[in-house]
């Protein structure tokens, strides 16, 4: 029987060990590249949006959570949160990091 040994590069996030999975791949299975050069090239690319170097990898999901702990959060519009059930309550979504703030509802909000 013949065998063949192929080696690959797989990256996890520095921040939450989760493994960098191809975008378009909607099984989330861990990518994998033949070097590490290709693959800190794949995910420093838009679509992929991790930073990513020789020394640190962090993925988009992570890149977002720390820009907000930095910067604050980009909040939407307050939405009352009755198509989930709860007329009681108001919510608003982060765009950047996707944390939501839930308070009594109806009320003054800023």
């Amino acid at each position: 029987m013949a065998r063949d040994t192929t080696f690959c590069v797989t990256v996890t996030c520095d921040r939450c060990l989760v493994a960098a999975h191809r975008p378009d791949d909607p099984t989330g299975q861990p990518a994998h590249w033949s070097s590490l050069d290709e693959a800190l090239q794949d995910l420093t690319a838009p679509a992929w949006g991790w930073v990513a170097s020789h020394d640190v990898q962090i993925c988009a999901r992570c890149v977002a959570v720390l820009t907000c702990q930095n910067h604050g959060h980009q909040w939407g519009p307050w939405q009352s949160a009755s198509p989930l059930g709860r007329d009681d309550l108001g919510i608003r979504l982060c765009a950047r990091c996707g944390i939501d703030e839930v308070v009594p509802w109806p009320r003054a909000v800023s």
